[in-house]
């Protein structure tokens, strides 16, 4: 019987733009569009300022030739895909996988864009190449991190899964071989860093999920594959596609057609109790200084979102309590140096601190990420208020369209780029089978205020 990795490799060797259904195009350009969105909010944190700085000293290269995103600069193309990646994960605003843990358009989008760019290849099969970088996302998260174990039997997040994705789809745009994509896949393997969230939550952090690292990792362990590298056996090689796999590397693109895009800047837990606060605030009018107690009932990962003091923004965004406080005080997540000043805003701490967290079996799903919540908030005067969220917008069953994407760039950027240059780039991806590598890049060198 035909192995997973067997097929995987069959799959990244043969998946042409050509190919590709109008739906699945369509929302490659909507992955690509948000992955930029997301690198422009994400530039205005400090975590990628390192990053870039960085690079500049130690990865710039003698071959400067793949861009950073909005502004004029160029690097090798492993000095830009780790800037890029980096600003793209940094705001906690990136799209992930719906049905299993991690973040696919964060690493796969710069790293395809960055060897597009260098070697000059076709925009269209770029497309192409994401797209298989979603589909291999998934299928590792599944081998990986098994959906329905509560304690996962590896030390993995999305920087391990995103050494395979990359590895593949850079192996796809350049119409590798399959025994340099075999290899590809099988140092990946070796060589992808561990790490998963459970320390982000704890303690925060700016590595998060070695997203970053990940990426670079896959994209070296290609290299090192066309050189004739070799490596271990991968944990893919030890799966019949047989059962649940058998739905996976077919022309549909269910991981990335599944793919959810977020509308808040914080871990994907606290949208939950954003959303259905959102929903209580279309009803009642309630302000901070009235606000006795919250309790949140959810499922039981969300539950270790619980501390009300944060170290820095990568904190902040795994913390329900300061989440919470913060939208109840500036109307939203999605300004990064907002979520720097609430140790010094009194009504933030306040209510961050009257914030309890409930585990509510009504909200388990299988897997680790759970589904709804209920928010509940008591006032001084005695009265309670109720809410429930049961979706998200942008989820998969409520998926964004591009336009609405488009309108979350606009929303979310303008206050630090020019509206004009954001259109121009918005414009150039929805056209993106007509245009070049070379195109959009110039369109993405729009400059920070």
């Amino acid at each position: 019987m035909e192995s997973v990795f067997q097929a995987a490799v069959g799959y990244i060797r043969t998946v042409r733009y050509a190919s590709l259904a109008p739906a699945v195009v369509e929302k490659a350009k909507i992955c690509l569009l948000d992955t930029f969105a997301a690198a422009a909010l994400g530039r205005q944190c400090r975590a990628t300022q390192i990053a870039r700085s960085t690079a500049l000293a130690g990865l710039a290269g003698t071959a400067r030739e793949a861009s950073l995103w909005f502004e004029q600069s160029l690097l090798s193309v492993p000095g830009a895909l780790f800037v890029n990646c980096t600003a793209a994960s940094a705001a906690d605003i990136d799209d992930g996988l719906d049905l299993n843990r991690g973040h696919a358009g964060s690493p796969v989008v710069p790293a395809v864009l960055a060897v597009c760019e260098a070697g000059r290849l076709p925009l269209p099969q770029a497309l192409a190449a994401i797209a298989v970088g979603y589909e291999l996302m998934y299928v590792a998260s599944e081998a990986l991190l098994p959906y329905g174990a509560r304690h996962y039997p590896i030390d993995h997040g999305t920087g391990s899964l995103a050494a395979l994705a990359v590895a593949g789809a850079a192996a796809n745009l350049l119409g590798e071989e399959e025994p340099v994509i075999a290899e590809a896949l099988r140092v990946a393997q070796a060589y992808m860093p561990g790490g998963n969230n459970d320390r982000a939550v704890e303690s925060g952090g700016m590595t998060k999920e070695n997203i970053n690292w990940g990426a670079l990792t896959g994209y070296f362990a290609l290299q090192l594959a066309r050189g004739g590298y070799t490596g271990q056996s991968s944990v893919l090689e030890k799966l019949p596609r047989s059962g649940e796999y058998l739905k996976y590397f077919t022309a549909d693109f269910s991981a990335l057609c599944g793919t959810y895009v977020k509308q808040h800047a914080s871990c994907r837990f606290t949208h939950w109790p954003l959303e259905a606060l959102a929903r209580l605030g279309s009803r009642v009018r309630l302000q901070m200084d009235q606000v006795e107690g919250i309790k949140v009932h959810t499922f039981r990962s969300a539950t270790k979102l619980l501390h009300a003091e944060a170290r820095g923004i990568e904190a902040v965004q795994y913390s329900i309590p300061l989440c919470l406080a913060i939208v109840m005080k500036y109307g939203q997540l999605n300004r990064p140096e907002k979520l720097l000043e609430w140790a010094a805003d009194p009504e933030v701490r306040r209510v961050a601190a009257r914030v309890s967290l409930k585990w509510d079996r009504r909200f388990e799903r299988r897997g680790d990420e759970g589904e709804g919540c209920r928010v509940e908030v008591r006032l001084k005067d005695g009265s309670r208020h109720v809410a429930v969220s049961s979706s998200l917008p942008g989820d998969r069953r409520h998926p964004l369209d591009y336009a609405e994407v488009a309108d979350k760039f606009l929303a979310n950027c303008c206050a630090y780029m020019p509206k004009a240059g954001i259109l121009k780039l918005i414009d150039c991806i929805r056209d993106a089978e007509n245009q070049s590598i070379e195109r959009l890049m110039s369109a993405a060198r729009l400059e920070s205020r």
